[in-house]
């Protein structure tokens, strides 16, 4: 293989670089999120250029944003990285980004890219579990602060779980066919174990706390089937509906 085609081999599946760390565009990109971050939240921790020790490498990291604070009464972290980048971000980022969070043992990630996300870097982040990966495209160019506004309150939620003692748990949707040929979205949240429904009316998601339910918002009620063991959930049923 020539020198030519290896350099080309290797920026298929990964980005390339455009601009260096002393560039100012670059530490804009950076920095623009850190003090965005620090107006939404004034009782948050944020560090921009954050450095940790790895809890499994037992080495310093370094993140570009770091976000920490209390929730709920509950310790939470979350480190952020901005890639700018000429070409789409790759699937070897997220492995890389992934990697990094379980080292520095946060409990999210968010990575930002500048000229979009490839299909496979997509999927890995949908299925990062412990900790999540959020995926943020800023096609074009750095945006200034309020423009990013709506998009950070995404991931400043955390999770989807209806358990208001819960504030890092995602549902674990499933989709359960019904008699009527529609489906029903339920599933358990992975911190807690909680189930929660998706109303098919409304869509409000409301945790059951019993076999039977009733959405917090429209009234439709659910039930959840379980085996003769009550080992697991066997069928999630629509019992009734408002009329």
């Amino acid at each position: 293989m020539t020198e030519g085609s290896d350099a080309k081999a290797q920026s298929t599946d990964d980005e390339v670089a455009v601009v260096v760390p002393t560039d100012p565009q670059w530490r804009a990109f950076e920095l623009s999120v850190t003090e965005l971050i620090r107006k939404m939240d004034p009782d948050a921790d944020v560090e921009h250029d954050a450095r940790i020790t790895g809890k499994i490498s037992g080495t310093e990291r370094q993140v570009d944003v770091l976000v920490s604070g209390s929730i709920g009464g509950q310790q939470m972290s979350i480190a952020i990285e901005c890639k700018h980048y000429a070409n789409r971000l790759g699937i070897g980022k997220v492995d890389e980004f992934a990697g990094k969070l379980l080292d520095l043992g946060v409990d999210r990630g968010v990575l930002y890219s500048i000229n979009g996300t490839s299909e496979p870097a997509v999927a890995r982040a949908e299925n990062a579990i412990q900790p999540r990966i959020v995926l943020k495209e800023l096609v074009g160019a750095t945006p200034k602060p309020p423009e990013w506004s709506t998009t950070l309150t995404e991931f400043t939620g955390f999770g989807d779980c209806p358990n208001d003692n819960c504030y890092t748990g995602d549902i674990g949707w499933r989709e359960w066919p019904q008699e009527t040929g529609e489906t029903v979205d339920a599933g358990s949240c992975d911190t807690c174990g909680t189930w929660g429904v998706r109303c098919l009316d409304c869509g409000v998601v409301t945790g059951f706390f019993g076999d039977s339910v009733e959405c917090d918002n429209c009234g439709t009620g659910f039930e959840m089937v379980h085996d003769r063991d009550r080992a697991s959930v066997e069928e999630v049923l629509v019992t009734h509906r408002q009329s």
